[in-house]
């Protein structure tokens, strides 16, 4: 499967502003296969380790790619003060404010898992009563994980399942 195979076709409700500033910053790769057929997500595991620089400097390259692993990557949104800003800031921001919110916290880990050789993969959980959580999801050996800043350490690191 090929990553010009994704496009963003899942939504529980229309996508609001906010969800397609997302979707826009990660192009051309986004959530999930154009199939509804739960067997296309066979394929969608640690992408060819790409040498593309995605726009970033050499030194953010060096930074995203010493992180080397979802793990590394999470232990690094840890360390980050969570902000409670109104914000959206772009990744590049992210890593060099040292801080985010949730969205921004997802949205810097999808593209760090991208420099890292994964599809940046992207799930918004809706809440009823309660604040909406963004996460960063990965799939490592057909078992998926996922990535997040919260204020809740329930709600972060999962290992892949």
């Amino acid at each position: 499967m090929d990553s010009r195979d994704y496009t963003c076709r899942w939504f529980v409700r229309p996508p609001t502003a906010f969800s397609i500033i997302a979707f826009a910053l990660l192009e051309p790769v986004l959530l999930f296969p154009a199939s509804s057929d739960p067997d296309s997500f066979k394929n969608i595991s640690k992408m060819s380790n790409q040498r593309d620089s995605w726009g970033w400097t050499p030194a953010e390259l060096r930074k995203l790619r010493g992180l080397k692993s979802p793990h590394g990557i999470q232990r690094l949104l840890n360390d980050m003060p969570y902000h409670l800003a109104d914000t959206a800031w772009s990744p590049r921001r992210v890593l060099r404010e040292n801080t985010s919110h949730c969205y921004e916290g997802a949205l810097f880990a999808a593209a760090a898992l991208r420099v890292n050789g994964y599809p940046p993969l992207l799930l918004d959980l809706e809440a009823e009563h309660d604040t909406d959580h963004v996460i960063a999801i990965y799939r490592v050996d057909g078992h998926w994980g996922a990535l997040a800043k919260s204020n809740y350490t329930g709600c972060r690191y999962r290992e892949p399942v």
